[in-house]
């Protein structure tokens, strides 16, 4: 029988000891002291710093630390980074050629990526967690919101649509929590919500485009969570055109998203009865 090989993996004890953390408890009942003492290790290492990426179980994903903190949704292991001075605002790159991007890109990337462990909550509940993180990191810089990654230039929103298109293991509630912050942070960061919500990416695309390449009935109940959530708005995000000229509702129409387009035509109706009311934004 042949022998055995052993990989070893740069920083997975770090990776590791994380995972044993919870979000409950005093700082012994929830790992983080154990934590704390596997980092002091680990910082006595000349080749580690917060940005050294971490390999996973079998080394197939690799983030920073903090990144990893985001993604498992360890909200009170980022606290306590936080109030220890450590940089939330960290970059990462990928192998498959993605930059620059921020531990809220990560969080969406690999929410129920299969190799990572299995979560014992629901969507919902792993919403609400994307939503703890937000507020921890947000805090240190609202703009990293309009963070792009490349080469597509997306943003968190972007990316959330972008999944929910394609997997559909992003679910609605991760849009809704998003919609929820940035009114938050309208208000305690003076937050531009209307910049946000109408960038777009590296294809002229807004998160509406985005969600308007599918005829899931979650893309179709995001865009009606939109439209309800941002009336005033709807107006100037129906109209933006991507690079090859199409607007969100030529792009359902070009996908055959029927209960998309039947949201587009009840909206349209209501914006012609409030046109004299419209509220026209310069971009």
């Amino acid at each position: 029988m042949a022998n055995e090989v052993t990989i070893q993996l740069p920083h997975h004890e770090l990776y590791e000891a994380l995972t044993n953390c919870t979000n409950h408890g005093s700082p012994v009942l929830n790992r983080v002291l154990e934590l704390e003492e596997c980092l002091s290790l680990k910082q006595k290492e000349a080749k580690w710093s917060w940005s050294s990426p971490i390999a996973s179980e079998y080394g197939s994903i690799w983030l920073p630390f903090v990144h990893w903190a985001s993604v498992l949704g360890k909200f009170v292991v980022l606290q306590w980074l936080k109030l220890k001075g450590v940089d939330m605002l960290v970059k990462c790159s990928r192998v498959n050629g993605i930059t620059n991007s921020t531990a809220l890109h990560s969080v969406i990337w690999f929410v129920d990526h299969e190799v990572l462990p299995k979560l014992s909550y629901t969507g919902v509940k792993r919403a609400e967690n994307f939503g703890k993180v937000m507020d921890i990191i947000v805090g240190e810089s609202p703009d990293i919101l309009l963070e792009t990654e490349n080469p597509s230039g997306d943003t968190i929103l972007h990316l959330c649509c972008r999944k929910m298109e394609h997997d559909q293991k992003i679910n609605p509630e991760f849009l809704k929590v998003i919609f929820e912050k940035l009114e938050n942070y309208k208000v305690s960061y003076k937050f531009d919500t209307q910049s946000f919500l109408c960038k777009q990416n590296s294809d002229r695309e807004t998160f509406l485009h985005l969600l308007c390449m599918s005829d899931s009935q979650s893309c179709a109940f995001a865009i009606k969570e939109t439209w309800s959530k941002y009336t005033k708005l709807w107006h100037r995000l129906c109209t933006i055109k991507n690079f090859l000229g199409k607007t969100p509702y030529d792009i359902a129409a070009q996908n055959s998203a029927l209960d998309s387009l039947d949201i587009f035509k009840t909206s349209n109706d209501v914006s012609c009865q409030e046109k004299s009311h419209q509220i026209i934004v310069t971009k």
